[in-house]
């Protein structure tokens, strides 16, 4: 996950790579949204209540897909694949204002487009939800608030210390990224449906909108949740762990 030249910078860093960089965060995005959203249209089987036998299998179909795709992306663009992710590698310096634009656009496109095309190929019956992300019904709008931003923050934070720290053996980074992934869907799937990707939720939405579905309330938790995560990652490691 770690390139650098001569002078010390990412070479996912460069002007010259950054069309390279865009398009691997809108293909890799999309490749999650279909995997990830894929993978709960599968697991559900066209139902609409989430069982206590859905919950692993969802949580590994993403943490092993966020696995996968930060393994085969993250020497491209670094493997961002969530616009958190990206906001928060604004907040610590570690990309350009202009990269962290066009990669968010990238992520949130790709999502979309990931979206529209399991409208398209997946069966009527079992485009329960298209995978959007609800509260539950006991779940206060200020706790999932709260949550969403917890495990952003732990996602977040995890990509700083296992990809960002430069004396961190980062070959394991993929792998801790696709478990911080996991366990916060485990965590939080019965309560807020465990999102911390803003893509991953506004893609299916957005996707729905265009064809005419409703959507679940609230949906602006998974925007402004993951991005005060992402947030208050970049300030707890910059100013405890960066040059510790």
């Amino acid at each position: 996950m770690e390139e650098y030249f001569s002078n010390g910078e990412r070479s996912y860093m460069t002007e010259r790579h950054l069309g390279a960089g865009v398009f691997a965060e809108f293909l890799a995005t999309f490749l999650f949204v279909v995997f990830g959203v894929g993978g709960v249209l599968s697991i559900l089987g066209g139902a609409t209540a989430l069982m206590s036998e859905h919950i692993l299998p969802i949580a590994l179909t993403h943490g092993l897909a966020i696995y996968l795709l930060v393994s085969v992306f993250g020497g491209v663009s670094g493997g961002h694949v969530n616009p958190a992710v990206t906001f928060g590698m604004l907040c610590i310096g570690e990309i350009s204002g202009k990269r962290a634009f066009l990669y968010m656009i990238a992520q949130f496109s790709g999502a979309i487009f990931g979206s529209l095309m399991l409208v398209g190929f997946v069966p009527d019956a079992l485009q329960s939800g298209l995978g959007m992300h609800s509260l539950n019904p006991n779940t206060s709008t200020l706790s999932a608030f709260f949550l969403e931003a917890l495990i952003s923050m732990v996602l977040v934070l995890t990509v700083f210390m296992t990809a960002v720290k430069k004396n961190v053996f980062s070959v394991i980074a993929p792998l801790a990224i696709g478990m911080a992934v996991f366990v916060g869907i485990m965590f939080t799937i019965r309560l807020t449906g465990g999102s911390m990707n803003p893509a991953r939720s506004m893609g299916p939405v957005i996707a729905s909108l265009l064809s005419g579905s409703s959507i679940p309330p609230h949906q602006w938790i998974y925007l402004v949740g993951p991005g005060v995560g992402a947030l208050l990652a970049a300030i707890i490691f910059g100013r405890c762990f960066r040059d510790a």
